[in-house]
């Protein structure tokens, strides 16, 4: 492409030129290795492999024309510039348990001393490099023993022009996290096994089995994560930190580890663990309850100082009354009622560079309070809602104060729709 433009102040010219080359392929089925006395298999090749050149040139220039007779041009600023590189990559997966992938690039606009060549060939240098790990497991030995695991970790390089010239200086970061989900059927203690005849009259189990079948299915999951950054890092860091399973890439004090701290390094290293669980629980004459729990702590460390937050959110509840609003005689004032409450209650714990709370924040909220819902004989809409929510923050890093706040919220809602010649009744 290019571009001119001319008025009677200035001239102005550019050039650029754009170009690229991509390859993929994907060789993983041509190539399969049972493993003896197993019947996993080995596939060394990978899922998918690219490799993509590209090369982008640009020059420009500013002109002045000089306020004489001459109108002659003088140059006021000229700027030409090369980018050229090689992005690649692959997804390997050995066994079906195992998924492997890397990205990185070359940048092949370096100084001579710092290239990569074979012959006159230039392959530049590697100035980022990126790659992850995955694993997933599904267990089924049975409703009950159906635990579903999964794990990943990556890790990510930048040792570009931009951090140092000679490339000696390299910004790194890795993450880890590990999660386990298990739900319990417990809502299946009370199904007719396949085995009895169809003709059996479907009863609540006895006894305690009932009383554990209206737990429902029960879902239960915990999460652990990690992650730290090191902005100035001169050195390769060790293979436990470049898979992603350590949090130390090698850093020692006495300067005797593969890697050593430049001027300006920042660490950041956080952790995670989180739990919750889940299920409704069935009440008679339809009503249910759908209620969950969550616990997470999370430990952030930057440069020595450590923060700690503790959240719980416990109890949330959304109950559903089912048939009780017709119990209670609603059903007199509306065609098909339906009451609901929701409650939810969060607290949240905050520990700023101490070992004793500094922050200390606790909210409820009940979305609705009462909430009833129904049509009335004449085919009116109405919705009623009460709600109310409430938080207290207690400030305890510089002295002690408790800020309180709550809020209740009456809503009434009557909605009516007619069409062309109703007649209607006031």
């Amino acid at each position: 492409s290019s571009s001119e433009n001319s008025n009677p102040s200035s001239v102005d010219t550019s050039r650029s030129t754009t170009a690229g080359v991509g390859y993929t392929i994907s060789p993983r089925r041509l190539l399969q290795i049972p493993v003896p006395g197993t019947r996993f298999r080995l596939w060394p090749l990978p899922e998918r492999f690219y490799w993509n050149y590209g090369v982008s040139t640009r020059s420009s220039r500013t002109y002045d024309r000089r306020r004489d007779a001459t109108g002659s041009l003088v140059l006021r600023n000229a700027t030409v510039g090369r980018t050229a590189g090689i992005d690649f990559g692959a997804d390997t997966r050995p066994f079906d348990l195992l998924h492997h992938q890397f990205q990185a690039k070359r940048n092949l606009t370096l100084p001579q001393h710092l290239r990569e060549e074979i012959g006159f060939i230039n392959l530049g240098k590697v100035v980022q490099w990126n790659q992850s790990f995955s694993s997933r497991y599904s267990a089924n030995r049975g409703n009950w023993l159906r635990p579903q695991l999964s794990w990943n970790s990556s890790y990510f390089q930048n040792n570009g022009p931009e951090l140092s010239p000679d490339l000696s200086l390299r910004a790194v970061n890795n993450a880890e996290a590990f999660n386990v989900a298990w739900t319990l059927p417990f809502d299946r203690l009370g199904v007719r096994p396949r085995s009895a005849p169809r003709d059996t009259i479907k009863r609540a189990p006895p006894g305690w089995l009932g009383w554990l079948s209206r737990l429902g299915a029960l879902s239960v999951d915990a999460t652990v994560t990690r992650s730290s950054s090191y902005t100035r890092l001169t050195g390769t860091p060790r293979l436990g930190y470049l898979t992603g399973l350590s949090a130390d890439p090698g850093l020692s004090a006495d300067s005797t580890g593969p890697v050593r701290a430049g001027f300006g390094n920042a660490i950041t290293q956080n952790q995670d663990w989180r739990t919750g669980a889940r299920t409704r629980i069935t009440l008679p004459r339809g009503a249910s309850i759908q209620t969950n729990a969550d616990l997470s702590v999370r430990r952030s460390v930057y440069n020595s100082l450590v923060n700690r937050v503790r959240r719980v959110q416990y109890p949330t509840l959304d109950v559903d009354y089912g048939k009780l609003p017709e119990a209670i005689g609603l059903k007199r004032l509306f065609v098909n009622p339906k009451l609901r409450t929701a409650f939810s209650r969060n607290r949240t714990t905050e520990f700023s560079n101490s070992l004793t709370p500094t922050n200390i924040s606790t909210s409820t909220e009940w979305r609705p309070l009462v909430g009833l819902t129904g049509d009335l004989k004449n085919g009116t809409r109405a919705e009623f809602r009460i709600q109310h929510r409430g938080t207290e923050a207690q400030y305890r890093q510089v002295g002690y104060s408790i800020t309180t706040e709550a809020n209740t919220d009456i809503d009434l809602s009557l909605t009516r729709s007619y069409t062309r010649g109703q007649k209607v009744s006031f």
